[in-house]
Formats: C-alpha cells, sequence, structure tokens
C-alpha cells in the first residue's frame, strides 16, 4: 500500500511531492518531505526529554483506554450479534454483523484463555505446596504463567492491534424528496448475500437449477421496482415509450474492468450485479429480442475476461462464465473488447462537421475502430473518440448514431448502460458514473493530449496539466454519446484506491440517469461515510473529487445540445466541508430496502386440457407479479412424476378419467392455490401397414 500525497496535503503535513499516474491508471508517487520548522541546537536535550514524558503519558493514557475499550468492545458486540442474528441467522452476512463475530470470538476467546490459565495456575499452585523447594518452584510457576497468560493474551486479542488497521462501518443511506429536484435518484441496502453461482455454469442442484431462480438478483430486482414505482420505467413498451430497454433493443453494457487482475479482485464490476442485470432485461414483458453486449476498453493493460478472483459472492464466478452460462442457455449475450480497437483509430474530421464523419458505415467503412473527433473548442488534438463494431450476431452498433441497417441508422434501438463499481481513485477523489466513461473513450496515443499527466488535465483538470475548466468526458456526455442509465455496483467500496488498499463489504446499488446526482450521492453518503474515507472522495465536499465532477458537470452544461439540460448543477460558488442543501435540493433520493417483500399477487398452472393413459403430461406454474420476492416454494398436489418443489412437474396416469392438478405457490407474502383439470383418454390403438403385393396377371 502506498501513500497518497493527496491525503498527505488534507492532513497539513509538511509534505511535498507530485503524484502521477504511468500509462494504465498505475500511479508513480515520488514524495520529499522537509522539516516544517528549526529549533536552536541548545534546545535539543530538553526537547528529548520533554518527547519522552510526553509519549509516557500516551502510552499510560493509551493503555487504560484500549483496557476499556476491549472491555466495551467486546461485551457490547456479543450481544449486538445475539441481538441482531440470533434469530436471523442470515444477517452473518452483513458488514456489521461479521465484524461484530469477529470482535465477540476475540473478547470469548481472551476470556476463556484467561479462565484456562488461572484454573491450571491455581492447581499447579496446590500441588507444589506439596513439594520440596515450594517457595523455589512457585516463583518459576508465577514467572512462567505471567508469560504463558501474556502470550495466550496476544494470540486471543486480535482487535486491540487491529487498531492499526482502518474498521468500516456499515452505511446507512438517507432519502429525501425535493420540490425543486431535476433529477432522482435510487438507492438499496442490505441486497442479500446471492445463494447461485455460475462459475462452473448453471448449477444442477435445487433450486440453483432453476435459471428463474439463480439468474435473477434481488438487488437489481429491487433498484428497478423503485424505478418503475416512481414512474422512471425500465422496460420500453407501447404503454411506456420513454422507457429505456426496448424490446429488440441492442444493450451495451459498459463494465469497468480495468483492474479486474488487482488485489482480491473487488476492484471490477460485481459479476453478482451483472448476471441481476442482464436477466432483469431478458426479462422484457414484450420478450426480448434483442441482444446485450457486455464491454470495456482496458486501453494498455490487457484483462482477461475469464480473469478471477472476481468480485462476485463466489470469486470463480468470472465476467466469462457469467456471459457463457447465458449463452449457453439460448440467450443472445456477448462480451466484446474495446481495447481490440485501439489499435485501429480513424479520423472523423471536426466534432462541428455536417454529415456523417469518415469511417462511420454510412460512408462505407465497416471495420471495428475508434473514431476520432477534433474539438476546435481545445488546444489538444482528437479529443473525442466513440467505438463502433459489430456484435457477435453481426450486427453493426454506432455508439455515436445507433444501430446500422445498412441504409440508415437507428438510434431508438441502441441501449447505453454505464455499469461502475465504487471506488477510491488517487488522482480523481473517486471512481464512480463519469469517471467509469474514460473506459468508453480511448487512450491510445496520449501524445495527442501532450502526453499521460496531460490527458488527465483535459479529463477533470489534473494537477493544473492540459485544459484545466475543459472537462472531456462531460463534454462526450454532451457531444458525442449519453449513457441511457448509470448503475452503481457499491456491494464491495474499494476504500483507499482503484487498483490497490482495503475494501468494505456495504451490500449497495445505486441507479440514475443522472451522472453527475448519483456520483455527488454515491461518493458523499455511500463512500465518504465510512470510517477512514478522505474528503477529497466526495463530490458534496470541498476536494478533489468536487472539483473532477464539477468541471465535467460544467462542460456537460456548456455544450448541452438543444433543449434544457438536464442534469444537476455543481454550485460553482460553494466549496464547503459540508453537502450544499441547495444542490441536495436539486435531486429527489428514493431509498429501497432489497430485503422488502414484494408479495406473490397470483398463482396459475399452464398445461394440456386433454391427454392420454402411458404418456408423461407438463405443467408449468406461472406467478405474479413477475419479479415476486424469492424464493417461491412450488407444492404439487398429488405428488408428481417429478418436479415436486420447482415450477414445473410431470405426470403420467395409468387409467382414463378427468383428474385434477393442485399448485400451491408461496413466498414471503403469503401462498396463493391453482387448479388444473385434464382429461385422460385411452392412449390410441397403434395400427400397422402391411404392404400390398399384387400377383402378375
Amino acid at each position: 500500500m502506498h501513500d497518497d500525497p493527496m491525503q498527505s496535503l488534507e492532513t497539513g503535513k509538511c509534505a511535498h511531492g507530485s503524484h502521477h499516474e504511468k500509462p494504465g491508471g498505475q500511479e508513480d508517487v515520488h514524495e520529499q518531505t522537509h522539516a516544517c520548522s528549526h529549533r536552536p541546537h541548545h534546545s535539543h536535550h530538553h526537547d528529548m526529554q520533554d518527547a519522552h514524558d510526553s509519549e509516557q503519558r500516551h502510552h499510560a493514557k493509551h493503555s487504560r483506554r484500549a483496557k476499556w475499550s476491549f472491555w466495551t468492545m467486546g461485551l457490547g458486540s456479543l450481544a449486538w450479534l445475539l441481538l441482531r442474528s440470533g434469530t436471523k441467522p442470515r444477517r452473518l452476512a452483513y458488514p456489521c454483523q461479521q465484524a461484530a463475530l469477529t470482535t465477540s470470538v476475540g473478547f470469548l476467546g481472551y476470556l476463556a484463555s484467561l479462565f484456562g490459565v488461572a484454573h491450571l495456575y491455581h492447581r499447579l499452585k496446590h500441588k507444589a505446596k506439596r513439594a520440596k523447594r515450594g517457595p523455589v518452584f512457585m516463583a518459576a510457576l508465577t514467572g512462567g504463567g505471567m508469560v504463558i497468560l501474556l502470550l495466550l493474551a496476544f494470540l486471543a486479542l486480535p482487535d486491540e492491534f487491529s487498531l492499526l488497521k482502518p474498521t468500516y462501518a456499515q452505511v446507512t443511506l438517507p432519502a429525501w424528496t425535493s420540490e425543486t429536484a431535476v433529477s432522482n435518484v435510487y438507492a438499496v441496502e442490505n441486497v442479500p448475500v446471492p445463494d447461485c453461482s455460475l462459475a462452473a455454469g448453471l448449477p444442477t442442484t435445487q433450486p440453483c437449477n432453476d435459471p428463474n431462480y439463480a439468474l435473477r438478483d434481488e438487488g437489481v430486482d429491487s433498484l428497478v421496482n423503485e424505478m418503475e414505482l416512481r414512474g422512471d420505467y425500465f422496460y420500453k413498451t407501447a404503454v411506456h415509450p420513454t422507457g429505456t430497454v426496448g424490446a429488440d433493443d441492442v444493450v451495451v453494457i459498459k463494465v469497468n474492468n480495468q483492474w479486474g487482475d488487482k488485489g482480491d479482485g473487488r476492484f471490477a464490476t460485481n459479476t453478482d450485479t451483472l448476471k441481476g442485470l442482464i436477466w432483469r432485461i431478458l426479462q422484457h414483458p414484450d420478450g426480448f429480442t434483442g441482444e446485450i453486449v457486455i464491454a470495456e476498453n482496458t486501453q494498455s493493460t490487457s484483462v482477461p475476461w475469464d480473469i478471477t478472483p472476481a468480485n462476485a459472492e463466489d470469486q470463480a464466478q468470472s465476467f466469462q462464465a457469467v456471459i457463457d452460462t447465458f449463452f449457453n442457455l439460448g440467450y443472445p449475450v456477448y462480451l466484446f473488447n474495446w481495447t481490440d480497437l485501439n489499435s485501429n483509430r480513424i479520423s472523423g474530421g471536426n466534432i462541428n462537421d455536417s454529415g456523417y464523419p469518415p469511417g462511420e458505415y454510412i460512408n462505407g467503412n465497416d471495420q471495428d475502430a475508434y473514431i476520432m473527433l477534433e474539438d476546435p473548442a481545445s488546444a489538444a488534438t482528437d479529443e473525442f473518440s466513440y467505438p463502433k463494431f459489430q456484435t457477435a450476431e453481426g450486427t453493426y452498433v454506432s455508439m455515436r448514431y445507433g444501430i446500422w441497417d445498412g441504409a440508415s441508422y437507428n438510434k431508438e434501438k441502441l441501449t447505453f448502460i454505464n455499469l461502475p463499481t465504487l471506488k477510491r481513485h488517487g488522482m480523481a477523489g473517486s471512481t464512480v458514473s463519469w469517471k467509469n466513461l474514460i473506459g468508453y473513450v480511448t487512450a491510445s496515443d496520449t501524445n495527442r493530449f501532450g502526453g499521460w499527466n496531460e490527458m488527465h488535465g483535459f479529463f477533470w483538470g489534473y494537477l493544473g496539466l492540459g485544459d484545466v475548466d475543459y472537462g472531456l468526458i462531460g463534454r462526450e456526455i454532451a457531444q458525442v454519446t449519453t449513457p441511457d442509465l448509470h448503475v452503481v455496483d457499491a456491494i464491495w467500496i474499494a476504500t483507499q484506491g482503484n487498483n490497490s488498499g482495503n475494501v468494505s463489504r456495504q451490500d449497495i446499488l445505486l441507479a440514475s440517469r443522472d451522472p453527475f446526482a448519483v456520483d455527488w450521492y454515491a461518493s458523499e453518503y455511500a463512500l465518504y461515510a465510512i470510517d477512514g474515507v478522505s474528503q477529497v472522495a466526495s463530490a458534496a465536499r470541498a476536494g478533489t473529487f468536487r472539483d473532477a465532477t464539477r468541471v465535467n458537470q460544467n462542460s456537460a452544461e456548456l455544450v448541452w445540445p438543444g433543449g434544457a439540460y438536464p442534469y444537476m448543477d455543481l454550485l460553482d460558488s460553494y466549496d464547503g466541508d459540508t453537502p450544499s442543501d441547495d444542490e441536495a435540493n436539486q435531486m429527489n433520493v428514493y431509498l429501497a430496502g432489497a430485503n422488502q417483500c414484494d408479495a406473490l399477487t397470483e398463482a396459475a398452472i399452464e398445461g394440456p386440457t386433454v391427454g392420454f393413459t402411458e404418456t408423461v403430461e407438463s405443467f408449468t406454474a406461472v406467478t405474479d407479479p413477475l419479479f415476486a420476492t424469492t424464493p417461491i416454494t412450488y407444492t404439487w398436489s398429488p405428488e408428481p412424476l417429478s418436479g415436486q418443489g420447482t415450477a414445473v412437474s410431470q405426470y403420467q396416469w395409468p387409467v382414463p378419467g378427468t383428474y385434477t392438478v393442485t399448485l400451491t405457490a408461496e413466498n414471503c407474502g403469503g401462498a396463493f392455490t391453482a387448479t388444473h383439470t385434464i382429461e385422460i383418454l385411452d392412449i390410441p390403438p397403434h395400427k400397422a401397414f402391411l404392404p400390398v403385393i399384387l400377383r402378375n396377371p
């Protein structure tokens, strides 16, 4: 773990240095420390004695505080653990309960070792009184017992020494509404731990062998349901034409895999969240007939899609494993590595030129490539860029103009979802929505900006290099490609850096159509709210990320084409150490609990009404609403030939007659019963046809 010079500046230490990011995002810190003051030589001895006395007082005070803190934390953690998880063991998966469990185990271990050594000491003391040389033996026993006690206490007190390590609180998210809101932010906390892993494909054991159970994610469902509840529709239909995803769209999901090969894997987008988002898209009420493409540009690095450990409950569940599972089940889900396009960059002329740029499909170029565009408002060259590529099913996609059918573009059939993971970043302050879009543009050939550091100056004004007020990503959002939705993965939050350091499990998901609003909220109430995270990580407080976010937000607002600017406005006049009410009032924040119960409202059985003896007949359970909270238990009566406990059952009857099949479907909200009648007929007799043999006349 390296020191962050930005943090040393915040704390007021007398440190000077430079902080550079190498190609691929690797950070290189050069720091020199200088004395902040100089004292006369003759006072050196007194200074040393004062320092020694002060240090002794400090250690004594710290020792007393640590002693009482240990007993308070131990007893408190044990009580909290029993109260919160005693009746609901599933809560042990929550980060706060895991922390309480660790503290409680250490505390109980300490007590066990303390009483054990005391008991042993008294037994040996009793025996020593009867032995010769009792005083000598007792002295040795006492000394040895003290050493053993100290060693056991040391081993049993991990929390005492964990004071040197960062500890993280469980975040509690606020919600509010405002009459002056221009944007909505949706949040889910306490996302449940998923039960199923796709590391080896769809599992073969119940209930995970059912795609309806294994492929969904309760957090994603709660997030989308909350959006729909507020009239912000996820599905585009005839009834809701302003929805996000159309039934025949090409849906491009831009994930974060730039540092998927670093640390313990928590620096890439969570694949459980990705799995749930894909599944939700596939459940379009009109039937999904389009394609889903998972894309990323890892710039100068080359991170494979199958890298593990992955950011998932089962860290063997890589991006590749998730997509392979969907594909093998017959779903149109694919991967595309935009990194491969970095070597094929096509100059598309000026951003303000009329018509379509050279290199586009309409101009006869069907290559996979990055189109580069010159911005006359900047001193760099070919600042803008966007990918065009052919999908696995042969569809031509221009991320600027839409789907090319050989004659024209259809922008309405292209949906772009940005799916970043929330984490700290040494140069930008944080990585959330707009920062994740740096993996959408190409950073190849950084000399067009003047160099790597200068490029980041154009991105967000880094170190005053490049054009400080330019805001490339904000201008890119406004003038080239505007994502339709931003979904922020904050299941695990990296609290120290974008590719190294500690992470904290928070089980949070967020979404918004406004990248600056969700970044403001997520960086403040999910990242900054974690103990030990610096203020510079919040877009709501003065510091690095606020400066970077405001540069891009101002740039987007400045060049927004036609109509009213749709996003929040970070105030240029405010740089306080607390969030601004005027900025908070520009958004509504809706909070849904992922563990809330979406009750069943109906159950029915689909199946044949007429069948035959000696023939297996299948019946399928149909429940409403489509995304009722799982698990759903299915009980069939009479006992089926197979499928008891699942949504599909099989029956076979030996004699003709009229039979009734009964289904009871139950979830957290209650049970519904449905019946279905089938008439069984005798199996039709088999007829044999013999060849006709004619005799010659």
